[in-house]
Parts: structure tokens; C-alpha cells; sequence
């Protein structure tokens, strides 16, 4: 049931304020998500920012913003800032407005890294999160204009045939060589200064897909930033091969936002709120940090109603 925006942020309080009694008492980070002893019901216990907005835009503004102020203090910090953005087209008019309306922003010292990539490339040769983000996201445009270095654009290898599949050998190849340049990037530093991560209607994040009970995911339990993974057929999907972030990569990044948009959202940004934290169905439970914000709409956020009953609504 879609509920009115001045709704949802009551019921957003009601979740802050059951996270703050979960966690009350307890000082460590839960890095392994186990929840302490005296965690609600609703698996309520991880504190994090929600801020859910009227509209896309202005949700996607909210994304930018924390961007910009993210990337400034890792430039006064460290002179340098290590991006991670989400394939899919959910982040694509944040990524936009940084090329069309904010052409004073110094952008010497970033470096941007994708969460995943779908190792099934296109008759050019480009794989489709590149594609994304390069034309449709705007990258392209700041690299064109000069504000962004090639280098500092991170793809996947495209040592990949089109319409060939890579063997998990060329993956695994591929997927290291990754690892390496985002190592490279972050200097000694655990993970990216910000991690941008959106939410499939499954509750899965980058390419961190729940698992199947006759087969287990090695991007959950791999000990590196980024891994390669097929899928296998039950998955039913186009590309099965993919490289992405791992869990622990996620859970590695200074700071983490999930984006989420949409009505058709609402039941996964309910699981990642509320449910106990369990990669195995749920892998989006997994970046509840106090290092992490949720950004959504309204209508993303109306599925939160449900966790409750309407005595909190």
C-alpha cells in the first residue's frame, strides 16, 4: 500500500527510534552482523540514516550532495577520493546533474569504480554498467570537457570477446586485475571513501545476489573488494557472469549509501530495514552500518508501513 510522504517519515522515526533502543548499550560495530542480545523483533538493530525525499529528483540531488561533501573532505583529507557507483539506471540522474550543473566542482584526485559489471559486452566491445554510466550517466561528458581524466574512470578489463563468455579462469584474471587498480587507488586505505549501492526487488545489491540452497555465492564469502561469479542456470539470468563488489568490500567502504526509487522497491528497502541481517536471502541487510544512509522516495519507502501496523502509522 503506497502511503502519503508525511506518513512514511513518521514511520521512518518509528525505525530510528526501535534501531536506537536495539542498540542501546551495546558499543561495538556489529561487523559481522550479529545483532546483540536485546534486538527487537523486527531485527531492528543496526542504527542508520534513513532519508527518504517526494520525489526522484530531489532524492537524486540527495545523492549528489552527499557525493560532493564526501569527496571535498577525502580531497582535504587525503587529496584523493575513491568513488564506487552502482550499475542499473537508478543512479544515473545523480551521476548527470555533477556533469550539467556543477561544472565549478574540481574533480582532480577522484577515482571512480563500479560495484559490478555484466561480463556480456556489446558489438562495440563495451559492457553494459560501462555503457551506462559512461553515455547515459554523464561520465563521458566530464571526461570530454577535460574535468575527468580517463584514468581516473575505472571499467572492467575488456579482454572479453562479444557474445563470448568467459571461462571462470579469464574471469577470475579479470577480477584481479580489478582488484588491483582499486587497491592501487585506495593507498592503504580498507575500502572506498563512498560506496554508492542500489537495491534489486530481491533485496540483492551489485551483483551480490541471495543464495540457493544447492550452491553457495562466492561473493559472500570471498576476502577480497571485488571476485567473479557465474551463476548458475536456476538463476535465469542474461549474464551470468559477472565481476562485482563482495560483501566484504561493501562492508569495508568509509561511508555507504543505498539508493532506492520506486514503488516496485518497497518490499526490498522493507527487508533491508527490518529484516534480521541474513545474506543468504537478503544480501542488502548486509550494509546496515552506522557507516551507512538509506536515500529513497516516498514511494520506496511505503512499504515500511507494514512492519508496524497502522498504530505506528
Amino acid at each position: 500500500m503506497l502511503i502519503p510522504y508525511d506518513r512514511a517519515l513518521e514511520v521512518l522515526e518509528v525505525v530510528a527510534a526501535t534501531r536506537e533502543r536495539a542498540d542501546r548499550g551495546s558499543k561495538e560495530e556489529h561487523l559481522l552482523g550479529t545483532p546483540p542480545s536485546n534486538a527487537s523483533s523486527h531485527g531492528c538493530f543496526d542504527l542508520f540514516e534513513v532519508e527518504v525525499y517526494r520525489s526522484e529528483e530531489e532524492a537524486s540531488r540527495a545523492v549528489l550532495r552527499e557525493i560532493l561533501a564526501a569527496g571535498q573532505h577525502a580531497m582535504e583529507e587525503r587529496g584523493r577520493f575513491v568513488l564506487v557507483i552502482p550499475g542499473g539506471r537508478t543512479f544515473l540522474p545523480a551521476s548527470r546533474l555533477l556533469a550539467e550543473e556543477f561544472a565549478d566542482v574540481l574533480l582532480e584526485g577522484w577515482q571512480v569504480f563500479l560495484t559490478d559489471e555484466h561480463m556480456a559486452k556489446d558489438e562495440e566491445g563495451m559492457f553494459p554498467n560501462a555503457r551506462a554510466a559512461l553515455q547515459d550517466g554523464g561520465w563521458q561528458d566530464l571526461i570530454s570537457q577535460g574535468r575527468l581524466g580517463p584514468s581516473q574512470f575505472h571499467t572492467m578489463p575488456r579482454e572479453v570477446r562479444p557474445a563470448h563468455a568467459p571461462s571462470l579462469r579469464a574471469l577470475r584474471s579479470l577480477a584481479n586485475r580489478y582488484e588491483a587498480e582499486y587497491k592501487a587507488a585506495l593507498a592503504g586505505q580498507p575500502g572506498a571513501d563512498l560506496l554508492i549501492a542500489g537495491i534489486g526487488k530481491d533485496a540483492h545489491t551489485a551483483s551480490i545476489l541471495p543464495q540457493q540452497a544447492s550452491w553457495r555465492n562466492p561473493l559472500h564469502f570471498a576476502r577480497r573488494h571485488f571476485a567473479e561469479v557465474r551463476y548458475p542456470g536456476t538463476y535465469s539470468l542474461a549474464s551470468p557472469e559477472r565481476i562485482s563488489i563482495t560483501l566484504r568490500g561493501l562492508r569495508a567502504a568509509n561511508r555507504v549509501i543505498l539508493f532506492c526509487l520506486g514503488r516496485d522497491k518497497a518490499l526490498a528497502v522493507h527487508r533491508t530495514l527490518l529484516e534480521p541481517i541474513d545474506t543468504t536471502v537478503a544480501p542488502s541487510t548486509f550494509a546496515r552500518t552506522r557507516r551507512t544512509k538509506l536515500v529513497c522516495d516516498a514511494q520506496a519507502a511505503s512499504g515500511i508501513e507494514a512492519s508496524f501496523g497502522p498504530e505506528h502509522c
